[in-house]
């Protein structure tokens, strides 16, 4: 009796999720061919009637959407498994057309991640310390002196100008103070004048305008720069956080969002950090409740104002390997304890951090892959062989 033949399976797409399914279909034993996906792809020429499975993985949403209407009018029983990122086209797909299976690599990627985490923290040993270190000052040190020195230089002047012009006019300390603070801001002189006072004392008088005004001036300046940036901090989240036990998300994209969802659903208060505050789901998550912090995960301060030493865990999904990797090191230099998951692309990496045990690796490639795979192959061998020829 013949053994019956490798499934085939047909996969749409020129990128690495493409390439990458190929490979693991090749290694389950499918016969997998690989096609770009194009307009002028022949469709009849592929033998559909032997095709066990389509994968549409490429990233184009429209033309993965256009091939899977083409292909279900074609053959109508073959099982499609489809990439979207669009979640609207993805339920439209799944109400309109049989047999069809719509992923992505955020859906598929995320609960991987908060399982990482869940499983770290349910595993690791606490040592935070009683009280928390206040969250590190959000104004710049040079910006602060300057502004303690002005107000320093504007007080002093106003002190040695009281104490001349109380000596030469002959007035009692408060009026003496009550001239000097009309004259730098030029609302006197109506009822104390220099006109009649020394030549000397006039000159007194005219740095005391100049010198007063510029050194008041530049107090107003300061301040309002500083009220500013203060109210630009609060509406970036640079305000600082003093939960415990939360979760820090670094990097607000599809599956940074997706995570703090997941995450935000098991009862867990969650900070985002994002260096782009135009991004697409920052209002989103700050209208969910979760305290979004616009800044570089990687510049001094940020993760101290995440609470990364209250936090129960940390996840690093950038587009970055690198900037991943980086945060995760220095999350367990602020929290030994931390339970980090982080995403990795290269596999070499990966394996490398996962030796370490210094964190949880996870590569969405991989995870999407399985995820398409498995529903390619799903059901025996038997199930997957194609209708015989009418």
């Amino acid at each position: 009796m013949e053994s019956p033949a490798a499934p085939r399976v047909v996969i749409f797409g020129d990128g690495r999720l493409s390439r990458a399914i190929e490979r693991r279909l090749i290694e389950r034993g499918c016969d997998a061919e690989r096609h770009a996906l194009r307009e002028t792809t022949d469709l009849e020429a592929l033998d559909l009637a032997r095709v066990s499975a389509v994968a549409l993985a490429a990233d184009d949403d429209t033309g993965n959407v256009d091939l899977a209407i083409t292909l279900r009018t074609l053959r109508p029983t073959v099982r499609l498994v489809v990439r979207m990122f669009d979640a609207t086209l993805a339920a439209y797909l799944q109400r309109t057309l049989p047999n069809i299976v719509v992923t992505n690599m955020t859906e598929a990627a995320a609960p991987a991640f908060v399982g990482a985490v869940l499983d770290g923290i349910e595993h690791r040993t606490p040592s935070h310390a009683a009280h928390l270190p206040a969250p590190p000052a959000i104004m710049g040190k040079g910006f602060g002196k300057l502004l303690v020195g002005t107000a320093v230089s504007t007080l002093a002047l106003m002190a040695f100008a009281t104490l001349f012009f109380r000596r030469i006019l002959h007035l009692d300390f408060i009026t003496a103070f009550y001239f000097v603070g009309s004259t730098i801001t030029t609302v006197g002189y109506g009822d104390i004048s220099l006109r009649d006072a020394p030549w000397f004392a006039k000159l007194v008088g005219i740095a005391l305008m100049f010198g007063g005004t510029a050194l008041s001036t530049m107090a107003f300046a300061l301040l309002t720069e500083w009220l500013l940036e203060r109210r630009i901090h609060v509406i970036e989240g640079r305000s600082g956080v003093r939960w415990r036990d939360h979760a820090i998300v670094v990097g607000g994209g599809n599956i940074g969002f997706r995570v703090a969802a997941l995450l935000r659903r098991r009862g867990m208060r969650v900070v985002i950090i994002e260096r782009d505050g135009t991004a697409r789901h920052v209002l989103g998550a700050r209208a969910d409740g979760d305290h979004v912090i616009v800044g570089d995960a990687l510049s001094d301060g940020i993760l101290e104002l995440a609470s990364v030493a209250g936090a129960a865990a940390i996840v690093a999904v950038t587009n970055s390997d690198a900037v991943n990797l980086h945060v995760a090191i220095a999350a367990k230099a602020l929290a030994p304890d931390i339970a980090v998951a982080m995403r990795i692309v290269s596999p070499v990496l990966s394996a490398h951090v996962t030796e370490t045990h210094e964190a949880v690796a996870i590569s969405p490639l991989a995870v999407t892959t399985d995820a398409f795979v498995d529903a390619l192959t799903r059901g025996s061998v038997e199930s997957l062989q194609p209708s015989p020829r009418t």
